[in-house]
Order: structure tokens, then C-alpha cells, then sequence
């Protein structure tokens, strides 16, 4: 949600030239770099892809700069998809070098997550992950694979960055990942976590809505009022621990926007998008919310320009994606069976927040 507080604890300067490699470790020429992918059974037919660019700065060894994974939003994002070829990688779309990359500065890490998403896939659909700790977990069986086959790394400064619903899963992951180096069962200079736009405090950002868009005049008073009042009820709902209950008023307190905006865009409210006309009456909404959530916060990680050249150029190279499986963002059923659970996208992770902070100061 690009209207969530936003919280970014690190930075990294942007900038590099890279050219498309060929092959599942391909080493190219110094001024090209290297990279690599696999999929991991995280567990019985689910499978998480990932795929790894080495940092290639002409000054500094990719061993001397610090491992970075990119989480992406929706939930359902694909971040060597979305994540990688339109914001953060080193090739756009059009696999043309981007002009503003974070490889000169960190190895990137790129990982479809959770299962389902992207070319990461599952082989059964009640293999699907419904719940937060299931995407932790998911998440601590590949690092762990992904380190011990790659020591390498390990004495590298991880970071993990995020951005949206990225970032609720990226708290979860994190205090998983912390416990595991305590434990020994992961071997990673874990150093920090970034969260951009993050979903993080459903409430906190549904309440803020209606007083941001009344401050630059986008909603009028009766507007405020009305936004105002569906937010008190997810405020109540949460409180009252119906989780699902306050899902569905998310999503009408995202209508009643739209209605009184004449359909402001939520990821750039210079622009509009199409209000959602179809919706007959709240009880209507109400019973397709998951689906409206799905097509208003996921749907835009799906360009068509960016399917084609996931399935089609990308496929190709990569080599070992399956042929049942295919670079859709995530499917409907796939991000609506973890939405549909009944804390995942109203609970918030202040808990998990405040636990990472204080160990920011003590450990890392």
C-alpha cells in the first residue's frame, strides 16, 4: 500500500549498466558480471525460486559489498519479476541496461515469495501458504539452503529490503531469520532490515486516509465524514479481533474513497484510476473483496509487457522453470488463500517491529 507509513532504515546509492547472461551460472565479462538461479523445496510440492545478481563495482571485489533480498508487495508481487526488471535490476523491460540499479553497491537477491508467486510454484494447491509464519519458515528453509550451498557469503553484511505487503513479510522473516543464527541453523552476517511503504499497521494507515486526502483538498467534509466512518469500524473490528470482518471494511474504506475521489489512484494520487462502478451496494463488495483487493493492490504487478518477456525471453534463458508454471505476478487463488486469512492483512506486526528494532541496537 503506497499509502502506509512509510519506514526505510537503510539506503543504497543507485546506479549500473548490465547486460542479459545466458545459462543457470553464467560468468561473463568483468564489465557484464554474473549470476546465478534455482528453485528450493521449502516444503513437499512447494517450490520457491530465486535468482542472484553479483554486485559488480569497478572498484570493490562483489565480497566486499553486501548481500541484499528483494521482497516485493501484494502480497503475490514477483520480485525477479516486477521487482527486478521494472524498479531495482540491472535490465528494464525492454532489457535495455538500466540507468539506476543497486548493483554497483550490493549483490542482489532476488526471491518469489511466498510459494506461488512468480516462477515459484506449488505442486498441490493446498500447498498454497495461508499464513505469515508459513512464509517465515518457507523462507528460513531456502536461506539456509541458499548460504550452506554458497559460503561465500555468509560473512557478508544481508540485508533484506522491502516494500508494501513485502514488508509485513520481511518482519516475519527477519525475527525467524534472527532466531536461526542463534540457533545455529543459518550461517549469515545478518545485518538489517529496509521497509518501504510497508504494510505494517493496517489500521494506522486506514485511519490516516481520510485526513491526508481532506489536507489537500481531494475529499470534501462530507467525504471526510464518510471515510472517517468505515475506518472506525476496521478500528473496531480489529479491536474486537474479527480480522476477516475488517478486511471487507478495508476494502469498502478503499470504495468510499474512490467514489469521493472520482477514483484517485493509491500508488499516485496525481493520477485516477477507473472507480469500481460495478459495485452495486456494500454487501456486494463485501462478498468479492478478496477478488476487488486482488485486482486494485496485485493485478498492477501483472503488465502484460512484463508477463510476455517473463514467460517468453526470461523463460527461455533460465532454462529449468516448469512448463505448468508461469510468471503471472501470482495467481488469484494463490494470493486470495493467504488474504484470506484471518490476521494475515489487518493484524499488525508492531510486536514483531519492536523486537527488531531493539535488537538493531543490541546486536547488529
Amino acid at each position: 500500500m503506497e499509502l502506509a507509513p512509510r519506514v526505510c532504515l537503510l539506503s543504497l546509492p543507485l546506479l549500473l549498466l548490465l547486460g542479459l547472461s545466458a545459462g543457470a551460472t553464467v560468468d561473463l565479462p568483468p564489465d557484464e558480471g554474473k549470476e546465478v538461479w534455482d528453485y528450493v523445496t521449502v516444503r513437499k510440492d512447494a517450490h520457491m525460486f530465486w535468482w542472484l545478481y553479483y554486485a559488480t563495482s569497478p572498484c570493490k571485489n562483489f565480497t566486499e559489498l553486501p548481500l541484499v533480498m528483494w521482497l516485493q508487495g501484494g502480497p503475490g508481487g514477483s520480485s525477479t519479476g516486477f521487482g527486478n526488471f521494472e524498479e531495482i535490476g540491472p535490465l528494464d523491460c525492454d532489457l535495455k541496461p538500466r540507468k539506476t540499479t543497486w548493483l554497483q553497491s550490493a549483490n542482489l537477491l532476488f526471491v518469489d515469495n511466498p510459494v506461488g508467486t512468480g516462477f515459484s510454484y506449488v505442486s498441490k494447491d493446498g500447498e498454497y501458504a495461508k499464513d505469515l509464519s508459513t512464509v517465515a519458515s518457507d523462507m528460513m528453509v531456502l536461506l539456509q539452503s541458499f548460504f550452506s550451498c554458497r559460503p561465500e557469503f555468509q560473512t557478508i553484511p544481508f540485508y533484506i529490503f522491502s516494500e508494501s505487503y513485502g514488508g509485513k513479510m520481511a518482519a516475519g522473516i527477519a525475527l525467524e531469520l534472527h532466531k536461526a543464527i542463534q540457533q545455529g541453523t543459518i550461517k549469515c552476517n545478518f545485518s538489517g532490515v529496509a521497509l518501504g511503504d510497508s504494510w505494517i499497521s493496517p489500521v494506522d494507515s486506514v485511519l490516516s486516509w481520510g485526513p491526508y486526502l481532506y489536507s489537500i483538498s481531494l475529499l470534501d467534509d462530507q467525504g471526510l465524514a464518510e471515510v472517517s466512518q468505515v475506518a472506525e469500524q476496521v478500528l473496531d473490528a480489529v479491536d474486537k479481533g474479527l480480522y476477516k470482518e475488517a478486511t471487507q471494511l478495508w476494502g469498502k474504506a478503499e470504495m468510499v474513497i474512490e467514489q469521493n475521489t472520482d477514483g484517485v489512484n493509491f500508488y499516485n494520487i496525481l493520477t485516477k484510476t477507473a472507480p469500481m462502478s460495478t459495485m452495486k451496494s456494500s454487501l456486494e463488495f463485501t462478498q468479492s473483496h478478496l477478488v476487488q483487493l486482488y485486482q486494485r493492490h496485485v493485478r498492477h504487478l501483472n503488465r502484460d509487457d512484463l508477463n510476455q518477456l517473463m514467460n517468453g525471453p526470461i523463460r527461455t534463458k533460465l532454462k529449468i522453470i516448469p512448463k505448468d508454471c508461469s510468471d503471472l505476478g501470482c495467481d488469484c487463488e494463490g494470493s486470495c488463500q493467504l488474504l484470506s486469512a484471518e490476521n494475515n492483512l489487518t493484524a499488525s506486526v508492531a510486536a514483531w517491529k519492536s523486537f527488531l528494532l531493539q535488537k538493531s541496537t543490541a546486536d547488529f
